[in-house]
């Protein structure tokens, strides 16, 4: 399958995440895969340092993902990670473009 689009979550926090914390994460990123149309779903420390994170998510289609985005379960996500204090920033693209 192509990846017609592309979404990204970049997650920062004033601290350390524990790995308990990052346990909570991969288990979130799990569930997402399983989402209509996904070509795939991962969770990366970014090369800036270990208070950031990136959760990136592949899709068949725009609508696919933009469906997605406003499911339950990415709610549920983005609920936990304003109650942790951390902060958030979306971005969605199409890489053949």
């Amino acid at each position: 399958m192509t990846i017609d689009s592309v979404n990204t979550l970049e997650i920062r926090s004033f601290d350390v995440l524990d790995a308990g914390f990052q346990g909570v994460l991969q288990a979130h990123v799990e569930r997402l895969k399983g989402a209509p149309g996904c070509l795939g779903y991962a969770l990366n420390a970014a090369a800036t340092g270990a208070t950031t994170w990136i959760i990136c998510g592949y899709w068949e289609s725009e609508s696919q993902m933009n469906a997605h985005l406003c499911s339950q379960e990415v709610t549920q996500l983005v609920n936990l990670l304003i109650e942790a204090g951390t902060s958030l920033c979306f971005t969605c693209f199409k890489p053949n473009s």
